[in-house]
């Protein structure tokens, strides 16, 4: 399983921004730009935990579905959605097993 790092994250207008890492278990590197906006984090945690747990969890859920070469290197959260119309019941669902 590969294994997630948040490196930086910076707040912005709109939420936050993370440079985000990915090692995967033959130890390939992959850096990632990712922001996430206050709506999604609203939506998806509600507050609940802090931001860079999010970004942790939507990894996760990215890695459990697709290689990490096969995600976008840099993108908006909000776009997972196009993709994988369960990530907000994922998401959510998630937020209620850590709390």
């Amino acid at each position: 399983m590969a294994t997630v790092h948040v490196r930086t994250e910076t707040e912005t207008g709109r939420g936050w921004s993370f440079d985000v890492l990915v090692v995967d278990d033959s130890g390939a590197e992959t850096a990632y730009e990712v922001a996430l906006s206050w709506a999604d984090y609203d939506l998806w945690c509600g507050g609940t935990r802090a931001p860079v747990r999010v970004i942790e969890s939507l990894f996760e859920f990215l890695l459990e579905r697709e290689p990490a070469e096969a995600i976008r290197r840099r993108f908006d959260a909000s776009l997972v959605r196009r993709f994988f119309s369960e990530v907000d019941d994922v998401m959510r669902r998630a937020v209620d097993d850590e709390v």
